[in-house]
């Protein structure tokens, strides 16, 4: 310790011995010298945040320019396709109407000029459209094509018939939007196009995946609605078309900075447009163009930061937000911005802004040498002003050492020459008053301190005092306890918020310093603030802080002083009684609201029901009626809750809805449904379909019953006409059609042999004739029995192969007469049905066949066992797994508008097939109605002209049974 003494005390010595000129001068040169090098290296620092700054914005402007631009030339597509797809939708657009398309196609692009394109395509492979040329790029390169004189925007036709498959057409038009001259043909197939088939496996509005057109060498981009009929069946696509080039003399026209430039990716990385003008994808000597990946650009600049933004990613997909970065290209700084452009339809792009270093380094560079060379003067001018005012302030500075030496000595009387600067002279006088005053003074100091001490650290809050540099001069006890560390001197506002880990109450943020209690106060703010927290031992405390300015009688700020204590249980108490009954306001706003929607769907769906609707006690009173059920019974509202239900109900059928009604309710049943009559306030009855329900309460006993009735009197009278119908069929019919088939048999078999050819040819057509009826009569009663489910079909567990071995034998008389050749595969898979039906069934598919397939063909059945998903045909909704029943034959097949109905009543391909073939028009309606009972589905594919294929659905045979 003596040693550490000694050597400062030599230091001094030493500082002693140094005259007052050279300490006056040589600090002064160091701090003019410090403060001119600091000057030009914030001036250059200054300088390139400058430049990053300006950078950062202008790559912001550019990237919103961009996105705006990008904004209009997507959205116009897509609104198109949508307004087609509401027209369709709201029935004023006929998609099987051509010539209303073109007029609506031809009006979408005369009236916006940002449409290139706008078609419709459907599975037929037809297509029309309307289109336009933009730009000069496509302009040239379809002068190239055609060999015409085109402009830009000039519009034009193309369309594909189904009378000419394949075979694209395009044409110029007049200006009512005619075709005029054909001036180019591209054979094509739609329905392989990867738009059309990407805009058929979509379920809504979108976008297709950017691809090179076939005809120009070019990038483009579909907007496609898919649409659909009320079945779900596929319509067709509309789509509008979007070339790329349009976006690369967009981004080439944007003169943001001398060498900037802008390119569009995917984030597969591919390129979509390029201020370089490059093209996006590569020609090869063979095969089809493909898509350029940005790391593969012809562009240098384009390739490095695109290989960096891959490195420094990883995965593309993963950059979400806008990213602004330093990056190297050509051994030089890029500034780049990388913002990513989303729509509502799928697309998901990435907007790369760069501009290079040296755009703006230049004035930068010259400005900074100016500023060293007037650093330099200024320097040298200071130096010399300094070393002439360090003299004349250091002469009478020496005096004033020999008076204060003699001070030290006690020669208070010591006599002083007043000269130099008027304070000197003054502090010289001063000096005697000033040692009697000292001692007085620092007394009376002393005791103040010990008072204010003891004040200051039993005060129940903590304390801390900040003098006007903003440094921490105190901090009490209590502050130490709360803050979890004592003061730390010497620390500058702006590293407050880091030391004591001050953060903005409910996050991770530090506390802004400018908005610090201590900053308010410094400013001459009287501040109070409860959104602090502070971390201690790895927990977060609440503060509150009060901050006070003291400031002297000049009005100069003295002290800024804060006062603040631990307010966390409080903090905590709030905040569980705020999400309390936060929580409760929105449980029961939620609540009310549901409760209004509720009874709001209730009151609209009871009230406007199509069938009647009634409330009703469990005394049988009405609680509440609908208008459709008082126009069932005549009877008006208010008449009608005067009733009950037994009053209204015909006599006879009373008893059966009052057992039903005794079951519900003793919870042997929940629903029911009967069919009765209803006594009309005319008198006359009313036969209704009755559908009732027991609502209960939360305990489970029963409240109310909700009736839904269904007037089916007329349904109820053709029911009883074609039980009519059908007995006089079955009984006054076919008993005389047998007893003339009979007769007219025993004539055909010449037992008599007197007749004539004419006779016996005309016997030959009577029984021909007589052998249809019975079998259309046959077929009709078949038919009846199984849509009415008057024949119960028992179904059992059947093997498959068994079921097409016996149909196979029933019709293998026929295939002989015929020259058919039956070709079939035995399957060892049981199933679940009715064998008798499914032989009906097949029997029926089987002779259809050999009747229309031509002599020396084959006809051929099979069954296959189907179990997964991807295998299962679209609208097939028999349960997996099932087995698919399939009959195939060579015959003329049957027209593609022929092939949904051919299974309805009477429906025949050809009207002279039920004269020439024999057969009703009853067959495959029979087939329908017993594949449907089995939750089967039936359906046919074919070729006009190649033949037919049959198919249906089985469920397989289920477990246990």
């Amino acid at each position: 310790m003596s040693e550490r003494a000694s050597l400062l005390q030599r230091c001094y010595q030493g500082l002693a011995n140094i005259p007052i000129r050279v300490l006056l001068t040589v600090p002064f040169m160091l701090q003019l010298v410090g403060a001119v090098g600091i000057v030009g290296y914030l001036s250059d620092r200054s300088g390139q945040q400058s430049v990053r700054e300006l950078a950062d914005q202008l790559t912001q402007q550019v990237s919103l320019r961009i996105h705006d631009r990008l904004t209009i030339y997507l959205h116009t597509p897509q609104d198109v396709v949508a307004a087609n797809y509401l027209a369709v939708q709201q029935g004023t657009l006929d998609l099987k109407n051509f010539e209303q398309l073109q007029q609506q196609f031809w009006q979408q692009v005369t009236l916006n000029p940002l449409i290139e394109g706008v078609l419709f395509s459907n599975e037929e492979a037809e297509v029309i459209a309307y289109g336009r040329f933009q730009s000069e790029e496509i302009v040239k390169e379809s002068e190239k094509v055609t060999g015409e004189n085109l402009s830009v925007s000039m519009p034009f036709f193309y369309s594909l018939k189904s009378n000419d498959l394949g075979k694209r057409k395009y044409y110029l038009v007049d200006p009512k939007g005619n075709p005029r001259k054909l001036i180019y043909t591209f054979k094509i197939d739609n329905r392989i196009a990867p738009w059309y088939r990407y805009g058929k496996a979509a379920r809504q509005q979108t976008w297709s995946p950017i691809c090179v057109y076939k005809i120009l060498p070019t990038l483009g981009i579909y907007a496609l609605t898919p649409i659909y009929d009320a079945t779900g069946k596929w319509r067709g696509v509309f789509a509008s078309d979007f070339t790329l080039a349009a976006l690369n003399t967009f981004l080439n026209q944007l003169k943001f900075s001398p060498s900037g430039q802008t390119f569009i990716m995917e984030r597969s990385g591919n390129l979509v447009a390029t201020s370089t003008l490059e093209l996006p994808f590569v020609k090869p000597a063979l095969g089809e163009p493909t898509r350029l990946l940005a790391v593969n650009s012809k562009d240098t600049r384009t390739r490095d930061i695109a290989r960096q933004l891959t490195h420094k990613f990883g995965n593309l997909s993963t950059l979400q937000t806008t990213q602004q970065l330093t990056l190297m290209s050509n051994h030089e700084r890029q500034f780049v911005r990388v913002t990513p452009y989303q729509d509502p339809y799928g697309l998901d792009w990435l907007v790369v802004v760069i501009i290079p270093e040296s755009d703006f380094m230049a004035d930068i560079h010259a400005n900074t040498q100016r500023t060293w060379l007037l650093c330099g003067l200024t320097l040298v001018v200071a130096a010399g002003t300094g070393m002439l005012s360090a003299r004349w302030i250091a002469i009478p500075i020496r005096r004033l050492q020999q008076v204060a030496e003699a001070l030290a000595e006690r020669q208070l009387d010591y006599p002083v020459e007043i000269s130099g600067v008027g304070e000197v002279a003054r502090l010289t006088i001063a000096f005697q008053r000033m040692a009697h005053q000292l001692k007085t003074s620092f007394r009376s100091l002393q005791e103040s301190e010990q008072r204010f001490e003891h004040l200051l650290h039993n005060v129940p809050v903590g304390i801390s005092v900040f003098d006007s540099t903003g440094n921490q001069i105190l901090l009490n006890q209590l502050g130490e306890t709360i803050l979890g560390r004592g003061n730390l001197p010497n620390l500058s506002l702006e590293q407050l918020s880091a030391a004591y880990q001050i953060y903005q109450a409910g996050t991770n943020q530090l506390y802004p310093v400018d908005q610090l209690p201590v900053t308010q106060a410094l400013l001459g703010e009287t501040t109070f603030v409860d959104d602090i927290e502070i971390e201690v031992k790895g927990e977060r405390v609440a503060l509150e802080i009060h901050a006070i300015p003291f400031f002297d009688a000049a009005g100069n700020l003295l002290y800024a002083i804060l006062a603040f204590q631990d307010i966390t249980k409080r903090r905590q108490a709030e905040r569980i009684l705020t999400d309390y009954s936060r929580e409760l306001e929105h449980q029961i706003a939620e609540r009310t609201q549901e409760l209004q929607r509720s009874e709001e769907r209730f009151r609209s769906s009871f009230e406007d029901a199509p069938i009647g609707m009634a409330l009703v006690a469990l005394e049988g009173q009405f609680i509440r009626v609908n208008r459709s059920l008082c126009q069932i019974l005549g009877y008006s509202q208010e008449e009608l809750l005067t009733k009950t239900f037994p009053e209204i109900t015909h006599p006879d059928d009373v008893a059966t809805n009052l057992e039903q009604v005794q079951r519900a309710i003793t919870g042997e049943i929940n629903i029911y449904q009967v069919q009765q009559r209803y006594l009309h306030q005319q008198g006359h009855i009313v036969w209704v379909l009755v559908n009732v329900s027991l609502v209960r309460d939360s305990r489970k006993d029963p409240i109310y019953f909700i009736a839904q009735i269904q007037d089916i009197s007329d349904r109820y009278a053709i029911e009883q006409m074609k039980n009519e119908f059908i007995s006089i069929v079955s009984h006054e019919l076919r008993t005389p059609l047998t007893a003339i088939h009979g007769s007219l048999g025993i004539l055909e078999s010449r037992l008599y042999h007197n007749n004539s050819e004419k006779f016996n040819h005309l016997i030959s057509i009577a029984l021909n004739n007589s052998e249809r009826l019975v079998r259309l009569v046959n077929d009709i009663l078949d038919l009846e029995r199984l849509e009415s489910q008057k024949t119960e079909l028992v179904k059992e567990a059947c093997e498959v192969t068994d079921l097409i071995e016996q149909a196979v034998e029933t019709v293998q008389p026929l295939a002989d007469t015929a020259k058919i050749h039956l070709d079939w595969t035995p399957l060892a898979v049981s199933v679940w049905a009715a064998p008798d039906a499914i032989v009906q069934t097949l029997t029926n598919l089987l002779s259809n066949a050999i009747k229309f397939s031509p002599a020396g063909s084959t006809v051929s059945i099979k069954a296959e066992v189907v179990e997964a998903m991807e295998k299962v045909r679209e609208n097939t909704h028999t349960p997996l797994p099932y087995i698919l029943f399939s009959t195939c034959d060579r015959g003329r097949g049957i027209p593609a508008d022929k092939l949904e109905t051919i299974f309805g009543r009477f429906q025949q391909v050809d009207v002279q097939d039920s004269r020439h073939k024999g057969g009703t028009g009853l067959g495959l309606a029979i087939c329908k109605s017993i594949v449907q009972q089995h939750q089967g589905q039936i359906w046919v594919e074919s070729v006009w002209g190649t033949g037919s294929t049959f198919y249906f659905t089985l469920p397989v045979q289920p477990q246990g049974e």
